[in-house]
């Protein structure tokens, strides 16, 4: 249900009032091409590419030798590390143009593809936010989730220990301005790629409350879910930019299993936070990953040993 415009559309007609951002806005962020397009316009950094759709494989080579290699090939309906290539010349973006083409549309229904630059040495790092019915929107601060495997995220920590006061402020206020500029309501998270240099560049919007949230509830001593329901009961935010300080550092961390090919594996149901290690301590709990089975998310993770803190 979530990031579906179609479903918030007719619930709303329908006279219900759904809990999360206007159809309007889920649409207008939910294609990679457009909401590119709509950051631009809204003053928002992003990566230097072609944002529209590429018709052909000799095409894509065309347009990567232009931008410079590397490049990033990427789906337009693309997500999950699903519909994404990386060329670093005229062979690799040929054949990649051609798998990201065909994975997309086997996965997503949509074979569109487009083609940005490639960051090296990249972080990605998102800027949690809210916004209400009038006109208010605040952001959270960020959530760092450079460590990845297969393009999914493995941990997340906040605050970043990577960008300066400078930065954060200037990707939230691009943050806010997106929001803005799509009119948007609920709680959302706008992604960035940050390069060795801190410059940073629009990835995507994800229209809808991520499950690695309770990070940002933790440094900021918010309820994020609490606040999506009063904003869709018309409240005003409770809270201004300026009270929005974030406190000691946490992590969210993806549990993985491990198959008989000793290949790790996410587990998107298992997740959890803790705070910044003050004490090392080995335990070995029947569910435990990250932590040492404290909490409910805890307890469902998957097996193995781990060191944590309490």
């Amino acid at each position: 249900m979530s990031e579906n415009a179609a479903f918030s559309k007719r619930v709303e007609e329908e006279g219900i009032i759904f809990i999360g951002p206007k159809h309007y806005s889920i649409a207008a962020m939910g294609d990679k091409i457009e909401s590119k397009k709509l950051a631009g316009a809204a003053g928002v950094n992003c990566i230097p590419g072609v944002n529209d759709a590429i018709e052909s494989a000799e095409k894509a080579v065309e347009i990567a030798q232009g931008i410079g290699y590397p490049v990033m090939i990427k789906a337009s309906a693309g997500g999950g590390g699903k519909g994404l290539r990386v060329a670093f010349n005229d062979k690799e973006a040929l054949e990649g143009f051609t798998s990201c083409r065909n994975e997309a549309r086997n996965s997503f229904g949509d074979d569109r593809v487009f083609i940005e630059k490639f960051v090296e040495e990249p972080r990605h790092i998102e800027i949690q936010l809210v916004g209400d019915s009038h006109g208010n929107v605040v952001y959270l601060n960020e959530r760092e989730c450079s460590i990845q495997r297969r393009h999914q995220k493995v941990i997340e920590e906040a605050p970043s220990p990577f960008i300066s006061d400078a930065t954060r402020k200037a990707m939230g206020e691009q943050a806010v301005a997106l929001a803005k500029a799509v009119k948007y309501q609920s709680a959302g998270t706008v992604e960035f790629v940050v390069g060795k240099d801190q410059s940073f560049y629009f990835l995507e919007m994800n229209t809808r409350l991520q499950v690695e949230h309770p990070v940002t509830e933790c440094i900021t001593g918010l309820d994020l879910v609490e606040l999506m329901i009063r904003v869709a009961a018309g409240e005003k935010l409770p809270i201004e930019q300026k009270t929005c300080s974030a406190m000691a550092g946490r992590w969210s961390a993806a549990s993985m299993r491990k198959t008989r090919s000793a290949v790790f594996f996410l587990r998107p149901d298992a997740s959890c936070a803790f705070s910044r290690p003050r004490k090392r301590c080995l335990r070995r709990t029947p569910r435990s990953s990250w932590a040492c089975g404290s909490t409910p998310a805890c307890r469902t993770a998957a097996r193995f040993r781990c060191i944590t803190t309490r």
